[in-house]
């Protein structure tokens, strides 16, 4: 890889995760990890905030370990966006409020989005609000259904105990993530850098490419091992492995998170029990949270990002013609509507002799 012989940077920069259900506090111990006081009136986080930590490294003196913290609202509508980032060579906190406990805290589905996502990506179990209740769960069960869990953390937000563990945990295990201490050639950092002062919200996976290659970056690193990187230290989204995905290169994440949720949130297509008319798309997709037009070409990509994430599937009557309507699980009513047959015991047989 002749770029890296030229002059490079030791890149030391991962990505740090926060997930959890709403009100486990992990704004405020993100707080605290900066070392800045307890804020009782702290507002929920709608969406996601993106913020910047900096610990020293645990092993090489003089060295500073910078963590890209990313922290979710918990809320349902959320939830199903934040599968877009959840990346795979990245640092995970999943966080649980101890006076609720961990049946409200939803942990096995944390731990288990994080398995099926992100199935080698290090986890610290951390429980909040220690100074109010103190944390009980069945440890040993989790440490043995989900090995990715190196460690298990108690915290208080408000009185600080617990925070210099886990700042020392976070700097040992985001120490031997695969991204910490990798080459980047200046050309990379310049790619990087001219993204993220960028206004827009996407660029075009050509635009993309132009830029990479008046930096000097050749198009097959541009698309892998760049393109890789980028994506998974939340610079950019980018599914270079997609054919309609890698067409649109996202540059701001709260911008599609609101995108797919105006699907989510849309009560015409509740009403129709889940059923997204492809018709509807215009109408839905009218305007962003700017005022703005979305453009009717981002409409496959939009679907096609429901569909790889499960939040949608397409109705296909007849396999040969396209379909024109998808299935909104989550819209999906929680009663079966009254017309449909009953389930029986002759029916249960057809489906085991099928």
């Amino acid at each position: 890889m002749q770029e890296l012989h030229h002059e490079s940077y030791l890149k030391y920069e991962a990505k740090l995760i926060l997930v959890g259900e709403g009100g486990t506090g992990k704004s405020s111990l993100l707080r605290a990890l900066h070392y800045k006081d307890f804020d009782i009136s702290l507002k929920t986080t709608h969406g996601i905030e993106i913020d910047t930590l900096s610990r020293p490294h645990p092993d090489i003196p003089d060295q500073t370990l910078l963590l890209n913290t990313w922290d979710f609202g918990g809320q349902d509508i959320y939830r199903a966006t934040h599968q877009f980032f959840l990346t795979k060579r990245s640092l995970y906190l999943v966080v649980w409020n101890a006076r609720l406990g961990g049946e409200q805290g939803k942990l096995d589905y944390w731990l288990n989005t994080i398995r099926v996502l992100a199935p080698e990506a290090p986890i610290l179990l951390v429980s909040t609000h220690i100074d109010e209740r103190m944390p009980d769960i069945n440890e040993p069960r989790y440490l043995a259904d989900y090995p990715q869990i190196k460690e298990v953390i108690r915290i208080s937000s408000k009185t600080g105990e617990g925070i210099d563990e886990l700042q020392r945990a976070l700097a040992r295990h985001a120490a031997k993530l695969p991204l910490m201490g990798q080459p980047w050639p200046r050309s990379w950092i310049k790619v990087e850098q001219e993204l993220l002062a960028k206004p827009e919200h996407h660029i075009s996976e050509g635009a993309y490419m132009d830029l990479c290659m008046k930096k000097g970056v050749h198009a097959t690193l541009a698309q892998g091992t760049l393109g890789s990187y980028l994506h998974d230290l939340g610079k950019i989204l980018y599914f270079r492995d997609d054919p309609i995905l890698n067409k649109v290169v996202i540059l701001k994440p709260n911008w599609v998170t609101k995108a797919i949720s105006l699907v989510l949130e849309d009560t015409i297509t509740r009403d129709r029990n889940g059923i997204l008319e492809h018709s509807e798309f215009s109408r839905i997709w009218a305007i962003d949270e700017q005022g703005k037009s979305y453009d009717p070409s981002l409409y496959p990509v939009f679907l096609r990002l429901m569909e790889r994430f499960d939040l949608c599937y397409q109705i296909n009557l007849f396999p040969e013609e396209r379909s024109t309507r998808s299935l909104i699980p989550q819209l999906l009513p929680y009663q079966p509507p009254s017309s449909l047959p009953s389930w029986t015991s002759a029916d249960e047989k057809m489906e085991k002799c099928l």
